[in-house]
């Protein structure tokens, strides 16, 4: 056996869905476990999670990471991110389990020239810059995209930029902008928060909150873990990494340790 491993404690995992749970009751909370559940083992949180009631579905940011979770949990999988358009036997294997993100109509005509039925999510680029279809672009997309037989909308959702920084200004200047895009689609799940935005931002929390660092019981910023004291919220880390002590010796005063000696006592 190994001196090193590390420990996922399963008894945390429920305490902070239950955390989240009681932050937005309204919200459904689905787990992030996209980069292998940052660490901690997508397989084995997803297996554990299965069948939980708190758990709406996973969240994940390519198609791979989806297929490899697929048969290991009935529940929906968003993908967040991007899947490989060239992948063809991938795209094959998506059913209705899966959905696929979207945010640019050349995307949108291939996945309809398969000729096979895709639930998709688009993301809106609401000031992160990023991933998303302009805001003045929206509203036809949308139009557009519902036109498309094999193609249905899941959900609408969009990305903050600094929902961990201690002024909300800019994080309220985009949801504000999302929930003026989406008011008129209420029949999709919309989303915009992330575990900073779930705890600093409340009115954000939406049809889903999507719960990724937190959830494992990390912070994303310290003026997220001083919003979260006032909202009560108490999170555990999920992780413990262990080793086996294999000897113990007493110093003295003046003694250096290790290489360079760097530390002395």
């Amino acid at each position: 056996m190994s001196l090193t491993w590390i420990e996922i404690n399963k008894k945390n995992i429920l305490h902070n869905i239950r955390q989240f749970k009681n932050l937005a009751p309204n919200s459904e909370f689905w787990p992030v476990v996209k980069s292998n559940a940052y660490g901690h083992g997508s397989q084995e949180i997803v297996k554990f999670l299965a069948d939980n009631e708190d758990v709406s579905g996973f969240m994940v940011a390519n198609l791979d990471e989806a297929l490899d979770i697929k048969n290991l949990t009935k529940k929906p999988i968003i993908v967040l991110s991007y899947f490989d358009r060239e992948d063809v036997d991938s795209l094959k294997k998506v059913d209705s389990q899966i959905s696929l993100p979207v945010y640019d109509l050349d995307t949108v005509d291939y996945l309809d020239s398969l000729k096979q039925e895709f639930l998709l999510n688009i993301k809106i680029d609401t000031g992160t810059a990023r991933l998303g279809f302009k805001i003045e672009d929206t509203k036809e997309a949308i139009k557009y995209i519902e036109t498309k037989k094999n193609l249905n909308i899941f959900s609408i959702f969009t990305h903050y930029a600094e929902s961990e920084e201690e002024d909300q200004k800019f994080t309220k200047e985009q949801l504000e902008i999302f929930n003026k895009l989406t008011k008129d689609y209420k029949k999709y799940k919309l989303h915009s928060a992330c575990s900073a935005a779930s705890i600093s931002l409340p009115e954000s929390q939406g049809d889903i909150i999507r719960v990724g660092l937190s959830f494992y019981g990390l912070w994303p910023s310290e003026a997220t873990r001083r919003k979260a004291w006032t909202s009560q919220l108490c999170l555990q880390p999920l992780l413990a990494w262990k080793t086996k002590v294999i000897q113990v010796k007493k110093v003295r005063k003046g003694d250096s340790i290790g290489y360079n000696r760097t530390y002395k006592c």
